[in-house]
């Protein structure tokens, strides 16, 4: 018999003093994902999703734990809203509550079923207090600071920390205790609306981890990627474009040292001869992007042989036609939402055999060396 899939999805959140000005937005969010997750129960039958809910600080102590356990392991289809339990006050416990939310997990029973484990944390700050718990005279306190990369190292491969931090150098502390960079993603704590964006990356990314679990995967390293179906499913799922309906234009050293800064007007009409306006062309996906809600994308699978961005060659099954596919569908197969308005912040899919294009809104799109154009015709 195929076991039974069963994820278990646990949100940390930041409850120190500075979440204050986000603590309805924290509300909403986090009930919009919970309920984000009992809507894909139809979409992925085969699946049982439980939550988990904490919040951390230094006013949450109690009995050796930073923080408050406001839902445990509880099945999404029946959870309640947090309104009223989320409270932030006091100091940020970010490693003791790491540590210790790590063993109360490790304590679900996951006999007789594929079960597998989705940590979120969400912090607007720096750790600035468990290194105090040798202080308060606690004696049954039994970790260090210093054990959390090796206690998150030696979790087993069912496991999925990520985090939500505010800003590169909190990303590179994370990387050090040993979260995995590709599931790391960086938001603004400064702005009133930045949770809205935390609650796109916590909606994608899980939408993207079910799908990655109904194809049999157990755990990621690249969570905040968009999804990397094969290309043979594109194929697939897909219609193609005519062929003679688009081009492709190399982008050369050459070309970008006859334009300025690399911009993607000047270089269509380097190529063209003709001025440039927005609308018919894509350029290469090669790092995080943020895409808006109206930004198409176009998916270019590449035939045998064809290099791939670095010089790098794969090796397709012999006769794999070349082709593009665009419109709505290229975004639902990679995993990003069209409902009209939401943006996300994400990485290309960590894929083989084609590349992700996305159309340019503006006249001053940067482009990089060794890259492509996709042209409509």
């Amino acid at each position: 018999m195929k076991a039974n899939i069963v994820n278990h999805e646990v949100i940390i959140l930041d409850a120190s003093s500075s979440m204050q000005m986000h603590t309805s937005n924290v509300v909403k969010v986090t009930d919009a994902l919970i309920q984000q997750l009992a809507s894909q129960v139809s979409l992925h039958p085969d699946q049982e999703t439980r939550i988990t809910v904490y919040a951390f600080s230094s006013e949450n102590y109690l009995d050796g734990r930073a923080y408050q356990c406001l839902i445990w392991d509880k099945d999404v289809l029946r959870v309640p809203s947090i309104a009223g339990l989320y409270k932030p006050h006091g100091n940020t416990a970010l490693i003791a509550m790491t540590m210790q939310v790590i063993e109360d997990i490790k304590s679900i029973p996951v006999q007789y079923g594929d079960h597998a484990v989705l940590v979120y944390v969400v912090t607007d700050g720096y750790e600035n207090w468990s290194h105090h718990q040798g202080n308060l005279g606690l004696e049954h306190w039994q970790y260090k600071t210093d054990q959390l990369p090796s206690k998150i190292g030696n979790l087993p491969d069912t496991w999925t920390m990520a985090a939500m931090v505010p800003g590169l150098a909190a990303k590179r502390v994370l990387a050090g205790w040993g979260f995995h960079g590709g599931n790391i993603e960086v938001w603004d704590p400064s702005r009133q609306d930045a949770m809205e964006e935390v609650g796109r990356s916590l909606s994608v990314s899980s939408a993207a981890y079910a799908g990655m679990r109904a194809s049999g995967l157990r755990s990621t390293r690249d969570l905040y990627s968009m999804n990397a179906p094969s290309a043979s499913a594109i194929q697939h799922v897909l219609t193609p474009m005519t062929p003679g309906s688009y081009y492709f234009e190399d982008v050369t050293p050459d070309d970008l040292a006859q334009i300025d800064n690399g911009r993607i007007d000047q270089f269509m009409e380097l190529k063209t001869g003709k001025s440039y306006a927005p609308g018919n062309a894509y350029y290469q996906m090669i790092k995080r992007e943020r895409i808006q809600h109206y930004k198409k994308l176009a998916i270019h699978v590449r035939s045998n042989d064809i290099k791939r961005f670095g010089g790098k060659t794969w090796n397709h099954p012999a006769g794999t036609p070349e082709g593009v596919y665009v419109g709505s569908g290229a975004r639902n197969l990679l995993g990003l939402p069209d409902d009209g308005h939401s943006e996300v912040r994400i990485s290309p899919p960590k894929a083989q055999g084609y590349d992700v294009y996305i159309l340019s809104t503006s006249m001053n799109r940067k482009l990089y060396p060794g890259t492509k154009v996709l042209v409509m015709r």
